[in-house]
């Protein structure tokens, strides 16, 4: 008996190898197969702490042994990275207009990566104390505890 499923890759109507019966939900497309997989990974690392923890210590691994391959893919690729750039602005414009961050001084504040932020003049001193939990938006899966407290600046 030929069962029929519809590829959550590319949508074609397809019947299933007899091995795997009714429990195929990708054809063997490449562009598919990488899907299967993505979303196989999406899941395990969600449900898998030790999963997690061995794919950001493999990816720590990988960027501080290619340390400079951003800079040398901005390099070879501009056409690229003025896309990117362009795009980049448009997705921080949209989160502006959208969602505004809790206690966002200015819009400024909402940018993707901005790592100097500086609180204004006018608005009075925030000084966070305790334990918090800090949660990427984007770009990482793995949130951090912290401890605030304060220091005397003499």
């Amino acid at each position: 008996m030929t069962i029929k499923f519809i590829c959550l890759g590319c949508g074609k109507e397809l019947t299933s190898s007899k091995r795997s019966g009714n429990r195929q939900s990708y054809c063997g497309e490449k562009k598919c197969q990488r899907a299967r997989k993505m979303t196989w990974q999406r899941q395990k690392v969600a449900a898998d702490l030790e999963y997690r923890s061995d794919q950001a210590r493999c990816g720590h691994a990988w960027r501080e042994a290619n340390r400079d391959y951003w800079r040398d893919y901005r390099q070879a690729h501009p056409e690229q990275t003025r896309r990117n750039r362009l795009l980049q602005k448009q997705r921080n414009q949209k989160r502006r207009r959208g969602l505004r961050l809790a206690n966002a001084p200015t819009p400024s504040a909402e940018v993707i990566a901005k790592m100097d932020a500086l609180i204004p003049k006018d608005i009075a001193p925030f000084r966070p104390i305790g334990e918090f939990w800090l949660i990427p938006v984007i770009a990482k899966m793995d949130a951090f505890k912290v401890n605030i407290t304060s220091v005397s600046g003499g």
